[in-house]
């Protein structure tokens, strides 16, 4: 039986054969759900053969998304989602407790379906542990999963989103989509000869951790990366301007923050 590997996140849409074919397509689920299973059915019509695999294998995390009132809600949109761009094919979803489902039992135990592939990937990197004991860090977009790792098996203190976050295996810190001031309080400024003074880091919801990237030249400018209210596509320069533009009405140049 032939399989294709289907993630489905907040904003990105990701397929494998397990053969050497990838793909990642940018979609905002939280602005077109409804439009979900066809973005689903496009990305898999491009796989190799036109996508005809007996089966799609489905991990998730895009039940978080904000058009979804409860996780639960969510999962079961994502499901539905996939059985109906899978149009008749077998479809599992995977769980937290490293089990594969069937539609009907990932809704009705929702939570376990809900951020799942995490433990997926850390399924598979254990087999690559020599050792008796590894470390998982996959640092995504929006979130870094810590998972230890024993005897060729993941083996994390907890399993929910919540419970990893207490014990500090999920920390909501990513390279795109962390506000800037969730990973600094305060950034060093310089202006009129003055050095050293500490000001306060924007606390705004789109001033998130690309633009530093993007002002320093790490990432390509993209419309995926767009945060402002147009949806502009920022380059190095706007990346910078919206960074420092709460200091002193953002008449600064480039070269105040030290």
């Amino acid at each position: 039986m032939d399989w294709l590997a289907l993630d489905i996140g907040g904003a990105n849409l990701k397929a494998a054969d397990g053969l050497g074919w990838t793909a990642s397509r940018y979609f905002p689920l939280w602005r077109q759900p409804a439009e979900l299973p066809a973005a689903i059915a496009a990305l898999l019509r491009d796989a190799p053969h036109g996508g005809r695999a007996d089966g799609i294998a489905v991990t998730m995390t895009g039940e978080l998304a904000d058009c979804f009132a409860t996780k639960r809600q969510g999962v079961a949109c994502i499901v539905d989602a996939a059985e109906q761009a899978a149009a008749g094919r077998t479809v599992r979803i995977y769980t937290t407790a490293g089990d594969w489902v069937t539609p009907d039992e990932a809704r009705q135990q929702p939570l376990q379906a809900a951020a799942a592939n995490w433990h997926a990937l850390a399924r598979f990197a254990a087999r690559f542990v020599r050792a008796d004991t590894g470390l998982l860090i996959d640092i995504g977009s929006t979130t870094t999963d810590i998972v230890p790792l024993r005897d060729a098996v993941p083996a994390p203190a907890a399993r929910t989103d919540t419970e990893r976050l207490a014990c500090g295996e999920l920390v909501y810190t990513g390279v795109l989509r962390s506000p800037v001031c969730a990973v600094v309080q305060s950034l060093p400024w310089r202006a009129q000869g003055r050095f050293g003074h500490l000001v306060e880091a924007l606390g705004r919801l789109d001033a998130r951790r690309q633009p530093p990237h993007l002002a320093l030249e790490r990432l390509h400018p993209s419309r995926r990366f767009a945060g402002d209210a147009l949806e502009r596509v920022h380059d190095g320069e706007h990346s910078r301007a919206r960074l420092l533009q709460r200091l002193e009405g953002g008449a600064l140049g480039g070269d105040a923050l030290l």
